[in-house]
């Protein structure tokens, strides 16, 4: 039987599918049960004392997490999603909040990597390849963030109620990437000085003391000496 945390992935991911930012993403993630404070860190407490005691648990380390997220806390909440998506690689949702919280490259970098080597297990599970496209979007790598879903695509594996989620978060992810490489070549244009204004602009080098000695003594080599009476030098 499916996990709640698996159910919560369901929803929050293929609701996500068609937006194009992770701010869309977050507004579109299921609403939570608002709590105090004082209740916040109440819970917080019993989760690390469950812990404790069941360090292996994929969902308490997710429940952490959620909890230290409500709290404000994003770098630990981001640590207890990858120790969750670690723990329990079909926890997609796990890796879905990462993609929200973390600003750590390493930790994203290394989800990207664990997602890569469970698509080429499962490579027609629609949630897995979700979860990686917004990891690929949150690192700024919007044409993998498009290729994971087309490739989804090409092999039919999009249930045909999210087709049109699908396509449109690729046209989205592709549109990102073809702005992203426009600015990147204009901005290595606009790096890139004008030779031929250069050569107008910079003045002919002046002549050094060794390029003085170089044209004297090349003077010298070249003269004709005639020795005359008294072996005086005579130069014409």
């Amino acid at each position: 039987m499916r996990n709640i945390h698996n159910t919560i992935a369901s929803l929050a991911v293929l609701l996500t599918i068609g937006a194009g930012t992770q701010t869309a993403s977050a507004e579109l993630a299921p609403k939570v049960i608002q709590k105090t404070p004082e209740e916040l860190k109440l819970e917080l407490r019993q989760l690390k004392t469950e812990l404790a005691l069941r360090p292996q648990d994929a969902q308490l380390h997710f429940k952490l997490g959620e909890c230290l997220r409500n709290l404000g806390q994003l770098p630990q909440a981001s640590d207890e999603y990858a120790k969750a998506g670690t723990l329990d690689p079909s926890m997609y949702v796990a890796y879905h909040q990462l993609s929200l919280t973390s600003q750590n490259a390493v930790q994203l970098d290394e989800a990207i990597e664990k997602l890569n080597k469970l698509a080429n297990e499962k490579p027609k599970e629609l949630l897995l390849r979700v979860a990686l496209s917004e990891l690929y979007e949150k690192r700024g790598n919007y044409y993998q963030a498009a290729r994971t879903l087309i490739d989804l695509s090409y092999a039919n594996a999009v249930p045909e109620k999210f087709k049109t989620k699908v396509a449109t978060r690729i046209h989205n992810m592709l549109a990102l990437s073809k702005t992203q490489k426009n600015q990147t070549v204009e901005a290595a244009t606009a790096s890139t000085p004008n030779s031929d204004e250069e050569l107008d602009v910079v003045p002919a080098p002046l002549p050094t003391p060794t390029t003085k000695r170089s044209l004297a003594h090349a003077r010298l080599k070249d003269k004709k000496e005639v020795r005359g009476m008294g072996h005086t030098p005579l130069v014409p």
